[in-house]
């Protein structure tokens, strides 16, 4: 099953959720709209750690460079072993810890909610780190004329 990975804003999710913009190798993670496509659906596996493009199974979540405060998150080869592209969930208003430096976190630059915001690695320490996992088949698109709604169907697990 595929995930959305989706924000926690002021404690309440929002409609924006983690994305790329393009899937292919050194892509830069972003904050995207929520929403049910290749480019924002993830697979999580609790065992291993790695957080998968749904669509491109050997492309995972990376630290780009040195893994420091600031650093993007990327898409990337899957490299196993490699720490760096390996993430823990903590929490109830869940972290995502890279297991490689478990000070860093996925973190959504300054709490900004526009689409394409850098995603990057900071501090575990504040606001702009809480995510949830949504299954993508909870994910409920309606067009009606030129506007698009995207709402969750029920409620979700915890990953």
């Amino acid at each position: 099953m595929s995930y959305l990975i989706q924000f926690i804003s002021n404690g309440s999710p929002v409609d924006r959720c983690i994305g790329v913009t393009t899937i292919a190798p050194g892509a830069p993670v972003v904050l995207s709209l929520l929403g049910a496509s290749p480019n924002t659906m993830f697979n999580l596996d609790p065992n291993s750690g790695y957080i998968t493009s749904a669509s491109h199974p050997n492309l995972c979540l990376d630290i780009a460079g040195t893994p420091q405060k600031g650093a993007q998150v990327i898409l990337a080869q899957k490299v196993l072993g490699k720490v760096t592209q390996r993430w823990n969930w903590l929490g109830s208003g869940q972290r995502i810890v890279n297991v490689g430096v478990p000070t860093l976190c996925i973190d959504n630059t300054n709490c900004n909610l526009t689409p394409g915001n850098k995603i990057a690695v900071w501090d575990a320490s504040g606001e702009c780190q809480l995510w949830q996992s949504v299954p993508t088949d909870m994910v409920v698109d309606t067009v009606i004329g030129a506007t698009r709604t995207t709402s969750l169907a029920g409620t979700q697990p915890e990953l």
